[in-house]
Formats: structure tokens, sequence, C-alpha cells
């Protein structure tokens, strides 16, 4: 019987070890396949912070490029400003194209032709005071630029001491539309008379 009983008792420890072998293959399988998640799930956490880098890295390169830009369109400002003169201004419009033009008010001799000798352009020709010069580029807050080719025997400084600057429109209309304004007025000289 003894051997019997050892036959039994071997059996049993056999199948002790298949089912110890079975099951540490089963949990190491399932401890396989949760490291292989994770180790999946860390690849994709790293690519992303890959990318995130990358991202960072443009987003610094493009920070750079425009505080670049704005040094350059500081630069540009100040030479602008050395060119241009800011002041306060008193605007008025005269129409010395339009049918309903008076002699004497919104022209002199040839209502086409400015005091610079050149064609009246409404829109962009502009009278000014006699000392800024005939070429003399202007920039009115509101109503865009305008060239100084013309002269106004009204058209000089105000009792403030603000220029004055007398610009050409195509009717009556836009004249009296305009009025007589204090404006933001640039003024960039051009050549002299």
């Amino acid at each position: 019987m003894r051997g019997g009983f050892d036959l039994m008792l071997l059996a049993l420890f056999a199948l002790f070890v298949i089912g110890f072998v079975f099951l540490f293959n089963h949990i190491v399988d399932d401890m396989e396949g949760k490291y292989e998640a994770e180790i999946q799930q860390l690849e994709e956490e790293v690519q992303e912070l890959r990318n995130q880098a990358i991202d960072s890295q443009k987003l610094i390169k493009k920070i750079e490029e425009l505080k670049d830009r704005n040094e350059e369109m500081q630069d540009k400002i100040e030479e602008w400003l050395e060119d241009w003169e800011i002041t306060s201004a008193e605007v008025t419009s005269y129409a010395p194209l339009c049918e309903e033009a008076v002699p004497g008010w919104d022209y002199s001799g040839n209502p086409s032709i400015t005091a610079s000798g050149g064609q009246v352009v409404p829109g962009r020709t502009a009278a000014g005071p006699a000392d800024v010069p005939f070429g003399s580029i202007i920039y009115v807050d509101g109503h865009g630029f305008y060239e100084i080719n013309d002269r106004g025997s009204m058209i000089s400084y105000n009792n403030a001491g603000h220029p004055q600057f007398d610009l050409a429109t195509g009717s009556k209309a836009e004249a009296q539309a305009i009025g007589r304004v204090s404006a933001v007025v640039a003024i960039k000289e051009g050549r002299r008379e």
C-alpha cells in the first residue's frame, strides 16, 4: 500500500507542480500584458511630450521672430517719426472743380490748376501755409493722405498757432461734410519752393 500511496502522493505532487506552473505562467502572462500596456502608454506619453517639446520649440522660435519684427517696426517708427512732424491743425475743404465753385473762394485763375502748376486731384490735393513746401505729404487723421500742391489766401495759421490745411474735394457736399475741424496731422516736408 505504501507504493500506491507514494504513487498517489507523487501524482498529487505532479498535479500541484503542473497547477503551479500553469498558475505561474498565467500570472506571468497577465503581468506581461499589463506591462506591455503600460509600456505602450508610456511610449505614447513620451511621444506626446516630444511633440509638445517640438511645438514649444516652434512657439519659442515664432516668439523670437515676432520680437525681431517688433524691433524692426520700432526702428521704422522711429525713422518715420524723424521724417514726420505731428501737430494739431485746423482742417477745411474746398471744391474747385464742381459747378458750384465760387471764383475767389474755391479757386483763383484756372480751377483745375494748383498754385504749384499741377492738376487738382480731389481727395489727394491740399492747400497749406506758405512755409509748408509744395510736394509735402500730410496725413490728416480721419481723412487720409494728401499732397500740398496748392495755396489759399486764407490758409495760414489760426489764432492758436496751428497750421491750416484745405483739402480738395469733388463736390460742395463733400466739402460741407468736412466743415472746419481740428485734427491731428502728420507732415512730411517735400521739396523746397
